[in-house]
């Protein structure tokens, strides 16, 4: 049965976006000489049908991962597809600009996606966003092999919908392969857990439009001295991205030492925050002495239709 919205939908999806068919990426990720449910995996590829009911818009673990060929050597095709086309239609043969690109994409565009689709399906979307932390803090020989790493994490997290299986493949490659270090305190890896936004780190707010991220959404980065959102917000940093029904002034999020919160500012249509970690909800008051911590993949919801989803930011 086809399940739009789902891990693979949008992994399948974005490859689009990148260029690559359904249909070849199929062939790349799936060992088409094996036959899944009484069917051979080339013929339910070749027929657009089948391929989009059976392979594209699956459920987590809908295809057993012994259908998969070996996701690191897929991957790199993969990798390669795309970055030949970014090349090209930047009308140049700069790799590095186009290498430069695709990790922009993964990070701020795949990420959001990858994980309101986890949730949807009552998967462990805090446990994907712990091995997106692992990957910005290895160190690594090359600086191209952190852009592989967060391709291999989406690709393996689309086809197999379950972030504990795709989080070992990635840490397993990344240490067995690539020989990488962790070089700060290791993540802890836990269904339900909330993901601490590492100190290091500032944050950023995304914006959610129907369930997803659309294609190019801007990463609004916050200032830790404290950030304003609303219609016509004042102040020296603000976020002016929301819908008519938020107030004026909204919503403030301030830095505290090594902890973000969130506060409403007397809106008329409310504040609310959405667990990134187990999908709880909460109204977000005026007191600073109970404002909610952030933690990566929240939800901010302002009215009824402004949703922002709380990222870390790296690099800045």
């Amino acid at each position: 049965m086809a399940r739009k919205g789902s891990p693979s939908s949008v992994m399948y999806a974005q490859l689009k976006e990148f260029g690559i068919s359904n249909r070849d990426a199929a062939r790349l990720l799936l060992n088409t000489s094996l036959t899944f449910d009484g069917r051979m995996l080339g013929s339910r590829i070749d027929d657009s049908s089948q391929l989009s009911r059976r392979i594209v818009h699956t459920a987590p673990e809908e295809l057993p991962q012994s259908l998969f060929n070996n996701f690191a050597e897929a991957c790199t095709v993969i990798e390669r597809r795309i970055l030949q086309r970014l090349a090209a239609s930047a009308l140049s043969s700069d790799m590095d600009r186009a290498r430069r690109e695709l990790q922009t994409i993964l990070e701020v565009e795949c990420v959001p996606q990858m994980t309101l689709a986890l949730r949807s399906f009552g998967m462990d979307s805090s446990l994907y966003n712990d091995v997106v932390i692992y990957i910005q803090n290895l160190r690594l020989a090359r600086e191209e092999d952190r852009t592989f790493l967060h391709l291999l994490l989406f690709v393996v997290t689309g086809c197999v919908g379950n972030p504990r299986i795709s989080s070992r493949i990635v840490t397993d490659y990344a240490t067995d392969v690539l020989g990488a270090e962790y070089h700060t305190a290791p993540t802890q890896f836990g269904m339900g857990q909330k993901t601490a936004l590492p100190s290091a780190t500032r944050i950023g707010l995304v914006r959610v439009t129907g369930g997803f991220v659309p294609a190019g959404s801007r990463m609004h980065v916050l200032n830790p001295d404290g950030t304003c959102i609303g219609l016509l917000p004042s102040g020296d940093h603000i976020i002016a991205d929301v819908d008519a029904d938020v107030s004026r002034n909204h919503a403030y999020i301030w830095q505290d030492g090594e902890h973000w919160y969130l506060r409403d500012l007397g809106s008329t249509n409310g504040t609310r925050l959405v667990s990134g970690g187990d999908g709880s909800e909460r109204a977000v008051g005026r007191s600073v002495e109970e404002a909610p911590e952030l933690f990566a993949s929240d939800i901010i919801c302002l009215g009824a239709t402004t949703r922002f989803m709380v990222m870390p930011v790296f690099g800045t």
